[in-house]
C-alpha cells in the first residue's frame, strides 16, 4: 500500500501521541489539549429519539428468500436512496467469529502502549496503529486511536502491521474479512436488482478488489462535549460495514440538516453507502455525512470495513442509469479521486466536488469526455463547480438594465488609489530592461544592475529588444484572439477536467461562495514537449498549435538569458539559476 500513496504524493505528519494516554492525562488534570478541542460539537442540535427517524433495518434472510426477496429489495433500495445507511440483520456471519474478533480487538487495545507501537503507522503511511490524515502540527485531531489494515486482496496485505498479539488476531481478522466479502457480494447483487442494472456489471466493479479495515478506539472523556471521535465526513469508498465491539453508542448521521444518534441493534452490521456508489448510481443512492461522538464515562470500540474499487481505474455513472444529458458526475481518475479524499482531511462532503454542475444548471452542461491526463505535479484539490462563461456574462452586463452577478462584485476594486501616468515621476514607473544592452559588453554591467534593482524593488519589469521575432508575437496574438471568438460550445471541447488546471475555464475555484475573477482563461503545459497533452491544444484556429510552439521556444531562450544575468547580479555562477529551472516545466495561460 505504501507505493500507492507514493504515486498519489500524499504526505502526512508523524503523530506519535496516543489518545488513550491523552485521555488518562485529562482524567488527572481535567484539561483537554487545545488540538483536540472542537467548538463545532456544541453548534448543532442532536436528535436522540425521534418518531419516523429510525434507521431502516434490512433482513438478509428475506433478501435471499424467494417469497420475500422482491419486497425486501425494494426496502433496500429505499434505504440507500433516502438514508444512505441501514442496519443489516440475519446477515449470515458466524456468531462465534464475531465474538472472537470483538475479544481480539479489545485485547489489542488493552496492550501496553509500547506493544501497540510495534505496528505504528510509518511516516507518510496509512497502515498500522496511530492517527490518520494528520497533515500539519497545528491541525485539530480526532479523539481516537486507530488500527488501519489492508485486508483484501490477500496479496496486498502487509503482515508487519498485523498485530501478533493477541495470538489469534491475524487468523480471526482473515476469517472475518472473507465472510464480510461474501456478505458485500450478496448486497451488491440485490442493489443491482433494485437499480435495474445487470448483476455482473455491478458486481464486477468491486469483485476481488480492495477491502480494508479501520479499528477505532474512542477513549472516554470527562469533557466529551468539547471533543469529536470522528470529524463529519462521507466515506470515499463503495460501501462500509460497521460492527460495534462493545455496546457504547456514538455514531451520528446527518439527515434533513440535523444530527441523529444511531442505536445499533444487537448483532447487526451498520452499512452505509460510500461516495463511489453515489457516483456509480448517478446520485440515486446517497453517501451521507456522519460523525462519531465521545462518551464521558465509557470507551467505545468499533471496526469499520471498507469495500472499494481499484485505485488505477476511472469512476463515473453507470451507462445503464443515464439518459441524455443527465449525468450528474464526470468520469474521474481513481488516483485523483482518492487524492482529493485525503486532501479534504475528513471534513465535510466530497462527492459534490465531482459533480458536473449544480442541479439547476444540470441540463446546460453535458458531461465532458473522459481523458486520462494525470497532473502528478498538481497537489491542489480544486472543486469541479459549474461556472458561467465570462464572455457571455459581459455581453449581458453591457446593457444598462443588467446587473453584474454578485459573485463577481469586488468591493476592494474601488478602495485604493491607482496611479495611471508617470509623466511627472519617472521614479514610480515600472522599470524597463533592454536585453540588447545586457548582451552588449559596454552596457551589460549597468543594465545588469538595473535588472537587479527591478527584481529587488519591484519584482516586475518591461523587457524590450528581447529578440522574439515580431512575426511570432503577431501570429500568436491573432490565433488567441480567434480562439476566444469561437462559439462557446467549440471552446468547451477543451474544458478543464476535475482537479486539473489545463484547459479552458476558470482556475482555483474552491467553493460555491467564492468571489470570481472577471476572466475566462486557457492554461496549457507547453514544455518539455513530452509533458504536453494535445487533448487541450485547440485544433481551431488551425495555426494555433504551431504558433504557441514557436512562441514557447523563443520565450524559453529569453528566460535562459535572463536567469544567467540574474545570477550574475547576485554574484552567483551564471549557470546556477539555470540549472535550478532546467528540468522544470513551462506553462502558458491567457
Amino acid at each position: 500500500m505504501a507505493e500507492i500513496f507514493e504515486k498519489m504524493k500524499v504526505e502526512f505528519v508523524s503523530q506519535d501521541e496516543s489518545v488513550q494516554v491523552v485521555a488518562d492525562n485529562v482524567r488527572g488534570t481535567g484539561e483537554v489539549p487545545e488540538r483536540y478541542v472542537r467548538s463545532e460539537t456544541k453548534a448543532d442540535p442532536v436528535i436522540i429519539d425521534a418518531e419516523g427517524y429510525n434507521l431502516p433495518v434490512i433482513d438478509m434472510s428475506r433478501l435471499l428468500h424467494p417469497d420475500f426477496s422482491e419486497e425486501e429489495t425494494a426496502k433496500l433500495g429505499s434505504a440507500c436512496e433516502h438514508w444512505g445507511f441501514f442496519q443489516l440483520v440475519n446477515h449470515g456471519m458466524d456468531g462465534g467469529l464475531l465474538q472472537q474478533i470483538k475479544a481480539d480487538i479489545t485485547n489489542f487495545f488493552s496492550l501496553p502502549l509500547e506493544e501497540k507501537l510495534v505496528v505504528a503507522i510509518p511516516p507518510n503511511g496509512m497502515e498500522g496503529f496511530g492517527h490518520h490524515f494528520v497533515f500539519s502540527k497545528e491541525q485539530k485531531l480526532d479523539w481516537v486511536d486507530i488500527l488501519f489494515l489492508a485486508t483484501r486482496p490477500i496479496e496486498q496485505r502487509n503482515l508487519s502491521f498485523w498485530p501478533a498479539k493477541p495470538s489469534t488476531f491475524r487468523d480471526t481478522l482473515d476469517k472475518y474479512s472473507l465472510q464480510l466479502s461474501n456478505v458485500s457480494a450478496q448486497l451488491f447483487k440485490f442493489m443491482a436488482n433494485n437499480l435495474g442494472v445487470d448483476q455482473e456489471v455491478f458486481l464486477s466493479t468491486f469483485k476481488g478488489l480492495p477491502q480494508s479495515v479501520r479499528i477505532n478506539y474512542y477513549p472516554p472523556c470527562s469533557q466529551a462535549d468539547r471533543v469529536l471521535g470522528l470529524s463529519p465526513h462521507t466515506d470515499g469508498v463503495g460501501m462500509t460495514f460497521l460492527l460495534h465491539v462493545n455496546d457504547v453508542e456514538g455514531l451520528q448521521i446527518r439527515k434533513d440538516g440535523k444530527w441523529f444518534s444511531v442505536q445499533a441493534m444487537h448483532g447487526a452490521l451498520i452499512v452505509n453507502i460510500g461516495d463511489i456508489i453515489e457516483i456509480l448510481t448517478n446520485g440515486r443512492y446517497k453517501s451521507v455525512e456522519h460523525r462519531a461522538v465521545i462518551n464521558p464515562n465509557k470507551e467505545r470500540i468499533t471496526i469499520a470495513a471498507f469495500h472499494s474499487i481499484h485505485l488505477f481505474c476511472t469512476i463515473g455513472p453507470l451507462q445503464e442509469l443515464l439518459t441524455a444529458d443527465k449525468a450528474r458526475y464526470k468520469v474521474i481518475d481513481g488516483v485523483e479521486f482518492t487524492k482529493g479524499y485525503f486532501a479534504a482531511k475528513l471534513e465535510g462532503r466530497r462527492v459534490q466536488y465531482k459533480k458536473i454542475c449544480s442541479e439547476k444548471n444540470q441540463s446546460k452542461q453535458p458531461p465532458a469526455p473522459a481523458r486520462s491526463r494525470k497532473h502528478q505535479w498538481l497537489t491542489l484539490e480544486l472543486q469541479d463547480l459549474y461556472q458561467a462563461n465570462v464572455q457571455e456574462l459581459a455581453q449581458t452586463c453591457s446593457r444598462s438594465d443588467e446587473q453584474v452577478p454578485e459573485r463577481y462584485i469586488r468591493a476592494e476594486a474601488n478602495t485604493e488609489h491607482v496611479i495611471t501616468g508617470y509623466a511627472n515621476s519617472s521614479a514610480t514607473a515600472i522599470p524597463i530592461i533592454d536585453l540588447s544592452k545586457l548582451y552588449d559588453p559596454q552596457s551589460s554591467h549597468e543594465e545588469c544592475s538595473k535588472l537587479g534593482y527591478a527584481c529587488q524593488q519591484w519584482g516586475f519589469f518591461q523587457l524590450i529588444n528581447h529578440g522574439v521575432p515580431d512575426e511570432v508575437i503577431r501570429n500568436l496574438r491573432e490565433d488567441i484572439a480567434e480562439f476566444f471568438n469561437l462559439p462557446l460550445e467549440t471552446k468547451k471541447a477543451y474544458s478543464q477536467l476535475p482537479n486539473s488546471l489545463e484547459g479552458y475555464g476558470q482556475a482555483f475555484v474552491v467553493s460555491e461562495e467564492q468571489k470570481l475573477d472577471w476572466a475566462d482563461m486557457f492554461y496549457l503545459v507547453v514544455r518539455p514537449n513530452e509533458a504536453r497533452d494535445l487533448w487541450f491544444w485547440p485544433a481551431h484556429p488551425p495555426s494555433f498549435r504551431t504558433s504557441i510552439d514557436w512562441y514557447s521556444l523563443e520565450v524559453v531562450k529569453v528566460a535562459r538569458c535572463l536567469l544567467e544575468f540574474m545570477a550574475k547580479d547576485m554574484g552567483a555562477e551564471p549557470a546556477s539559476l539555470l540549472e535550478t529551472f532546467s528540468k522544470g516545466s513551462h506553462k502558458a495561460s491567457g
